[in-house]
């Protein structure tokens, strides 16, 4: 869900008390395999993940841009890739990666959050530097907040 400018204070005070009381996970390999292993309650994914081709910045796309079949599509190449581990590592593709992981999520009916920065999440977390992604593992005291900021956030 994207989330409304109105309620961004009161999530990051939230992730805050989340880290505070349960479990948080912060960087995109890390976040990825939370999901994976069905660990991941909450994906907190950063509005402005951008990737600089002569200096332009895109845009997310969301997943309703996508058929089932591309989507599908994505996940199948995202399965060969665990499956069979090339021999290279290669810097990965953050705009790819982040659309395979947000599929990922939501199939496995994970809340899909988007609309902080990059610094923000980072920040909210106690890190000196930004996060494309976080997953929280355990929501310790926060899970009724979280619920309430959902509800807010589809009025």
């Amino acid at each position: 869900m994207k989330l409304k400018k109105i309620l961004e204070e009161k999530t990051i005070s939230t992730i805050k008390l989340a880290k505070a009381s349960g479990k948080i996970i912060a960087g995109l390999n890390e976040t990825k395999k939370s999901v994976e292993l069905d660990k991941s309650k909450i994906l907190l994914i950063a509005s402005d993940i951008e990737k600089r081709v002569e200096g332009k910045k895109f845009e997310l796309p969301d997943k309703e841009n996508f058929s089932k079949k591309e989507v599908q599509s994505i996940l199948d190449k995202h399965k060969y890739f665990i499956e069979k581990k090339p021999k290279k590592k290669k810097i990965p593709n953050i705009k790819k990666e982040i659309i395979i992981l947000k599929a990922l999520a939501e199939e496995k009916g994970i809340l899909v959050i988007e609309g902080l920065s990059r610094k923000q999440l980072g920040k909210s977390i106690g890190l000196i530097f930004s996060t494309a992604c976080i997953s929280i593992i355990d929501l310790g005291r926060t899970e009724n907040i979280f619920k309430e900021i959902e509800e807010e956030n589809e009025r």
